[in-house]
C-alpha cells in the first residue's frame, strides 16, 4: 500500500496538471484504506482461529485425560474349565463361554480366557459388567454362519434406527468395565451367512427407516427371523469404559465395532480385515469420549465412521457423538 501511494505521488508530481495530481492521489488514499481495512479484518480472524485452534487443543487434551482403559479385578476364568468346550474339534462353546461370562460376573468380575486353540461358538457372546473377554496369542474364536443362533433378538440399532434384531456376535448392553483384548483372532464368518442377507435386505431396510420416521414405537419394531437385516460384529449399548485392544477380526457379519450410547471408549490395536461391503472398521454411534488409535484396516466400506442416528429416530435419541480422537 505504501508503496502505491508513493508511485502514484510521484507519478502525479511528474505530471503538471493539477487535476490529474488529484485524481490520482484520490485513487492511491481510497486504495490504502483499502488495504488498511483488509489488514485490521484479517489480522482479527488470525487471531480468532489461533484463538480457537488453542481452545480445540485444550479439549483434546481434556478428553484424553478423561479417556481411561477400564480397570478389572485380578481373577481368570478359562472357558475350558466349563463342560462342553474343547478346542481344535466341531464342539459348540457357547455354554462353556455363558458359564464362564456369569460366574466372573458373580464374583466381581475378572478375565474370561480363550487360551490357544480354535473353539466354534454357536451363537452370541453376551459380556457383562467388569469382565474382560481375553484372547490369547493363537487362540481364535469361529463363530457360527447360521442366523437362527443369534436369536432371541436383542435391542440394537441398525443404520441409525433402535430395534430389536439379531443379537451381534459379542454384546454387552448396560455394562460398565467391559473389554475385548489379546492378541488372539475372532472370526464372524460373515461371507458364510449373515452377507447373504444383503441382496435380500431392501424391504426391511426401508421398512425400518419408515418407522424411525414416523415414530413407530420401539416395541413394534422386532425383525430377526423371517427378516434380512444383518447384526454388527461386537457391539456394546449404552456401555461406560469399553476397551477393544490387539485382537483381530475376521470376516465381519456387518459393521465390525460398533459402540452405541457409549462413554469412555478405546479401540486400540486392532485389525480388522472384512472386505464385504458394509464390514466398516469401527463405528461410534451417539458416543461420548472415543480413542480410537492405532489400528489397521482392510475393509469393504469405511474404515472409520462416527454416526449419531438417522433422521427423525435420531432427533428423537438426541445423543450427539462428540469428544472423538482419531490417531495414528
Amino acid at each position: 500500500c505504501w508503496w502505491w501511494c508513493w508511485w502514484c505521488s510521484r507519478t502525479a508530481r511528474i505530471s503538471l496538471a493539477s487535476l490529474q495530481y488529484n485524481i490520482i492521489m484520490k485513487i492511491a488514499i481510497g486504495w490504502y484504506c483499502c488495504c488498511l481495512v483488509m489488514l485490521v479484518f484479517l489480522s482479527k480472524e488470525l487471531l480468532a482461529e489461533g484463538s480457537n485452534r488453542g481452545a480445540d487443543r485444550d479439549e483434546i487434551v481434556a478428553a484424553l485425560q478423561r479417556i481411561q482403559p477400564p480397570t478389572f479385578r485380578d481373577a481368570s476364568y478359562s472357558i475350558l474349565d466349563y463342560e462342553g468346550c474343547a478346542a481344535g474339534n466341531s464342539a459348540n462353546c457357547a455354554p462353556a463361554f455363558a458359564r464362564a461370562v456369569d460366574h466372573a460376573a458373580e464374583q466381581g468380575g475378572g478375565r474370561v480366557v480363550v487360551p490357544p486353540g480354535t473353539f466354534f461358538v454357536k451363537g452370541p457372546i453376551h459380556l457383562q459388567s467388569n469382565v474382560n473377554l481375553v484372547l490369547e496369542e493363537h487362540a481364535k474364536i469361529v463363530f457360527s454362519a447360521d442366523p437362527a443362533d443369534y436369536l432371541p433378538v436383542v435391542l440394537t440399532r441398525f443404520e441409525g434406527v433402535e430395534i430389536w434384531n439379531y443379537s451381534p456376535l459379542i454384546y454387552a448392553r448396560q455394562s460398565t468395565n467391559v473389554a475385548v483384548t489379546g492378541r488372539g483372532t475372532i472370526d464372524g464368518q460373515g461371507s458364510k451367512g449373515f452377507q447373504k442377507f444383503r441382496r435380500k435386505q431392501r424391504r426391511d431396510q426401508n421398512l425400518v427407516r419408515d418407522m424411525g420416521n414416523q415414530t413407530i414405537p420401539l416395541q413394534q419394531r422386532v425383525f430377526g427371523h423371517g427378516h434380512y437385516l444383518r447384526p454388527s460384529m461386537i457391539q456394546f449399548f449404552n456401555c461406560s469404559n469399553v476397551l477393544v485392544e490387539g485382537v483381530t477380526i475376521l470376516d465381519s457379519t456387518f459393521w465390525v465395532i460398533h459402540p452405541v450410547y457409549s462413554r469412555n471408549v478405546i479401540v486400540r490395536g486392532v485389525t480388522v480385515d472384512s472386505v464385504f461391503i458394509n464390514s466398516d472398521g469401527t463405528d461410534p454411534d451417539s458416543c461420548r469420549d472415543v480413542l480410537i488409535e492405532n489400528n489397521t484396516y482392510n475393509t469393504g466400506d469405511d474404515c472409520i465412521s462416527i454416526k449419531s442416528g438417522r433422521d427423525a429416530d435420531g432427533w428423537r435419541v438426541g445423543i450427539p457423538s462428540e469428544n472423538i480422537i482419531v490417531r495414528n
